[in-house]
């Protein structure tokens, strides 16, 4: 198990050309220095885990970060996340001078607790593994697939109509 202690330079030099490129964007905000290194942190810390929870960072940090203070970062710090989303990609296409791809829809099923009453966009879907219903959520992805890579470039919850059965 690979402990973080300090980010990863990739991550670093990442979130300096986001932050450049952010700068340029019309109605962008900078990042502020906790939110760089907020990103950079948690850009290493999935390329190390593989997966995005505030729990397993904390483990994986030494408890340098908690994960109260990892999802306070997440949930309340100022950041337009969608933008920032938009703007990753357009650092991502600069800097591999990508020139050419193909744009798919790519749609996974989640499976949630039995009661999702407070849960948003949750809905019964047809579980693959049993042939039987869960509740759970769907999240559809927007990815550009090129020669060299394949990045996300912008996701939804899928919601059924309600009125069609």
């Amino acid at each position: 198990m690979t402990m973080l202690i300090r980010v990863l330079p990739c991550a670093t030099q990442f979130i300096d050309h986001l932050d450049q490129a952010l700068r340029q964007a019309p109605h962008a905000q900078r990042l502020t220095m906790k939110q760089r290194y907020f990103l950079a942190f948690v850009i290493s810390a999935m390329i190390l885990t593989q997966k995005l929870c505030w729990a397993t960072m904390e483990r994986r940090s030494l408890g340098q970060y908690t994960s109260a203070a990892l999802w306070w970062m997440f949930y309340r710090s100022e950041i337009v996340w969608h933008l920032l989303l938009r703007i990753s990609v357009l650092v991502i296409i600069d800097r591999y001078g990508l020139s050419e791809g193909n744009l798919l829809i790519d749609d996974t099923g989640r499976s949630r607790s039995k009661r999702t009453k407070k849960i948003g966009k949750t809905h019964k879907i047809k579980e693959k593994k049993t042939n039987g219903y869960i509740n759970g959520q769907e999240l559809v992805f927007l990815v550009l697939q090129t020669p060299l890579v394949t990045v996300p470039v912008d996701f939804r919850f899928y919601m059924p109509d309600p009125k069609m059965t």
